[in-house]
């Protein structure tokens, strides 16, 4: 993909001045926010090294900081993308889309690190879907509401979305999932469907989707109940999709025999460990929903606004690929 100089948003970088006027703010607040953010990373890490002996409380303060500060000081807390190009305006205007009737809620338990991650789509899905929460592991407020979700655990079904995908594991590295305190049960999608399509009155599934590196999503997964089930997404589910209209991204490779392209996500974030074809969460999640139910349309819609958050993104940073 190549731009031209009126086609880059680089531009909103390129003076402190041009920068603050895009944010509405003048060069002095911009100056103060980023040293009080400096200053709550310095006063973090002290408390940290405070707290070394107490493992659960440091965990709660690097994840309370996340929370509060976020990972960049300009970066919207809601759709998590840079404040000059934030989305949130962008997807307000558009109407939210109801979850298919298979489906009660989606669940996107997040790691600590990847909070607030500009090269992050599961960020995204609240501001579309209903029923869709984003919550950060570690996070007590947070963690009591996944708790309180999976008290009822006996209502309905919940499974965790888990790419079952052998390059998703590195050489040597121990399959999932690491250091195993508990076994989960896998469910196929065809039997998923068959338990959906029964005539009980708790005929919906809970989708729980993990946020975070491969090693940290394998260790998130062994602290879910057993009950949960992990369920991966066949080709022609996952690969719903008719060949892209990617928009400004359009460098993308795809087979028209096997329906399978690179991830949207990929010129912002390069897969650790795993394939090119993995696909991000946004992605993964809205392929789900459409073989539950979603109409196409409002599939195209969800991946619309990950496409305009990519091209955005690589526009900002002056067509920069980030790591």
């Amino acid at each position: 993909m190549s731009h031209d100089d009126n086609d880059s948003l680089s531009h909103m970088l390129s003076s402190p001045e041009r920068y603050a006027k895009q944010l509405g703010m003048t060069v002095e607040e911009i100056r103060r926010y980023q040293e009080d953010h400096a200053a709550a990373s310095r006063m973090l890490n002290r408390r940290v090294k405070a707290s070394l002996d107490d493992g659960p409380k440091k965990h709660s303060l690097i994840c309370e900081h996340r929370f509060r500060y976020a990972k960049h000081p300009f970066v919207c807390r809601k759709c998590w993308c840079y404040l000059p190009i934030c989305l949130c305006q962008e997807a307000a205007s558009l109407s939210r889309i109801k979850l298919p009737l298979a489906v009660k809620q989606v669940i996107l338990w997040t790691h600590h690190r990847e909070w607030t991650s500009i090269s992050n789509s599961g960020s995204l899905l609240p501001l579309l879907l209903d029923d869709t929460k984003l919550l950060m592991k570690g996070l007590p407020q947070h963690d009591e509401e996944l708790q309180s979700i999976l008290g009822n655990i006996g209502s309905g079904h919940f499974v965790v979305l888990w790419p079952d995908n052998d390059t998703s594991i590195k050489q040597g590295e121990e399959t999932y999932p690491v250091g195993p305190k508990i076994q989960h049960d896998r469910v196929t999608w065809q039997d998923l469907q068959t338990t959906l399509a029964g005539d009980d009155n708790d005929c919906q599934v809970t989708l729980i989707v993990l946020e975070g590196t491969w090693r940290t999503a394998r260790r998130m997964a062994s602290k879910l109940p057993a009950t949960i089930q992990r369920l991966s997404l066949p080709p022609d589910v996952l690969f719903w999709s008719p060949r892209p209209s990617v928009g400004n991204v359009d460098d993308v490779d795809y087979d028209e025999t096997k329906r399978i392209q690179p991830s949207l996500l990929r010129p912002l974030r390069r897969q650790e460990g795993g394939s090119e074809l993995n696909l991000c969460t946004a992605e993964a999640v809205t392929a789900a929903l459409v073989g539950l139910g979603l109409s196409e349309e409002n599939g195209g819609r969800i991946l619309d606004l990950v496409k305009m958050k990519v091209d955005q993104t690589r526009r900002y940073r002056g067509k920069q690929v980030l790591t």
